[in-house]
């Protein structure tokens, strides 16, 4: 069997400390808040209950996807230090992110 990596997305909501303790990566999610673009980093520096007061004052917050060739260079570099990944990531359901994922998936196969 050969060495594996974890990986997951902001969408996990891993605390950003727990996830650098136990070595995981983070595929962190952009969002733009009041017309401003950020990526969300699971709290290390958006601070999340500032955010969620904001949120409840009516600020104007809306979500997306990075674009395929972003996930893909996320995956790409951990199968250039000889890694599998397993990918735990947000329901297609819920976010075209899974989407993407598939389609990185598909040209690095």
């Amino acid at each position: 069997m050969r060495d594996y990596i974890i990986v997951t997305d902001a969408d996990s909501e891993m605390p950003w400390k727990v996830a650098a303790d136990l070595g995981v990566p983070v595929f962190e999610m952009p969002f733009t808040f009041e017309g401003v673009e950020y990526n969300y980093d699971l709290g290390k520096e958006v601070v999340i209950p500032d955010f969620f007061q904001k949120l409840a004052d009516g600020a104007d917050v809306s979500t997306s996807c990075r674009p395929p060739w972003e996930v893909k260079e996320f995956f790409q570099q951990f199968l250039d230090q000889g890694l599998d990944v397993l990918y735990i990531g947000f329901s297609h359901a819920l976010s075209n992110h899974h989407a993407n994922c598939q389609l990185a998936k598909q040209e690095l196969d």
